[in-house]
């Protein structure tokens, strides 16, 4: 059993050389674990990397962490003289620059069977799902695949601590220049500056996202409850809209947000259930979203801030600029509506052609920020 400390997660702050800033990330990953408390610190620090002393935990939590630090463009490091075992590899591939000592990360099978629940004749399909969401994390983050056979070949019971060359072979770790061995804890991590454009990504792109991310953050989504046009929405037992239902909710159901990847938030309910939503059919809690009945009428998206602002000042009516939690920004149309309002509206600025013919009611429950507004 563990020990008190390591029963929930912990954030600390430090500095080095009082330049670079990092968070120290400590204890068990679990399911209830709030994250909101690790962005607030690393916003507030300007830490540009992060380091562990986890020996692993929840899956799903440990995944949800890895994106929340890519989506702050942290970079992870891990010394030695610290433990990152089990699930906590899968928070430190988070990172936009990935740097550890050899045999600073361990894995092995546990860390892929955390979050399997449900009776013995679903085991196989939960694994499978399990399996998948990894292997889909891990072509996201840019690691190998066979990283996960190498820890399916180690027991639970034991620990397989990768060499070096392993973990640049899996791209556990990505290349540093200059530096060709990790730094200690005592020693000045690397900082993201360096790290290249995604490729298929212009580099006038990336630079526009790079700056709105400094002043646009995608809350970390906690809690919140069912909000879909329908009245309801089907819990489903898979991230996919034909996988199996587990029940009914009905809006206004309150949620827990176990973690979130592909588009689905794995979620949990007051009586107990766990299954999937869709993004779109939650209204999050820690975000600016529409309120009651509400709709907002997009008209426009783009991929990154500068060009969502250009549209927007070039636009003679009201709009208003939301970051969406797929880190996209859609303009809409300045005030939210009832939704008979906006369905009146929408058809005659349609009519007018003031707006696009693709533009839609929305009720907004994946818009994240409200950035922006222009007249």
């Amino acid at each position: 059993m563990s020990s008190p400390a390591l029963a929930e997660l912990e954030f600390v702050s430090g500095s080095l050389d009082n330049e670079l800033k990092y968070v120290i990330v400590s204890g068990k990953f679990e399911h209830s674990d709030d994250l909101s408390p690790f962005m607030e610190l690393a916003v507030s620090t300007k830490a540009t990397a992060v380091a562990f002393d986890s020996p692993g935990g929840s899956v799903y939590k440990a995944i949800e962490l890895g994106h929340l630090i890519r989506l702050l463009n942290l970079s992870t490091f891990q010394p030695r003289e610290l433990n990152c075992a089990s699930a906590c590899a899968l928070a430190f591939i988070g990172g936009v620059t990935r740097i550890a000592e050899p045999g600073a990360i361990g894995v092995h099978q546990s860390s892929f069977s955390q979050d399997l629940q449900g009776t013995k004749a679903d085991a196989v399909e939960i694994t499978q799902r399990v399996t998948a969401d990894i292997l889909s994390y891990f072509d996201e983050m840019g690691v190998d695949p066979k990283l996960l056979t190498i820890s399916l070949q180690t027991g639970p019971d034991d620990m397989r601590y990768l060499s070096g060359r392993e973990m640049a072979e899996f791209r556990v770790t990505t290349p540093s220049e200059p530096e060709t061995t990790a730094p200690t804890y005592r020693s000045t991590p690397p900082k993201t500056a360096r790290v290249p454009a995604p490729k298929v990504v212009p580099q006038d792109q990336n630079r526009s996202r790079e700056r709105a991310a400094i002043a646009h953050r995608v809350p970390a989504a906690l809690n919140g409850w069912v909000r879909h046009p329908k009245g309801k929405i089907d819990l489903k037992l898979r991230p996919a809209k034909k996988s199996p239902a587990v029940m009914k909710l009905r809006n206004g159901m309150p949620v827990r947000i176990l973690g979130s990847y592909d588009r689905w938030y794995q979620i949990s309910t007051n009586g107990g259930a766990i299954g999937f939503a869709h993004h779109t059919w939650i209204k999050v809690a820690q975000f600016d979203a529409t309120s009651a009945e509400r709709r907002l009428i997009q008209i426009k998206s783009f991929q990154n801030y500068d060009d969502a602002l250009t549209f927007s000042r070039l636009m003679e009516f009201d709009t208003s600029i939301y970051l969406a939690n797929n880190g996209w920004y859609a303009i809409t149309l300045g005030d939210s509506y009832l939704k008979s309002d906006a369905l009146s509206l929408l058809r005659k600025a349609k009519s007018l052609r003031a707006v696009p013919d693709d533009s839609f009611i929305t009720m907004g429950n994946t818009y994240a920020v409200k950035v922006c507004c222009s007249n």
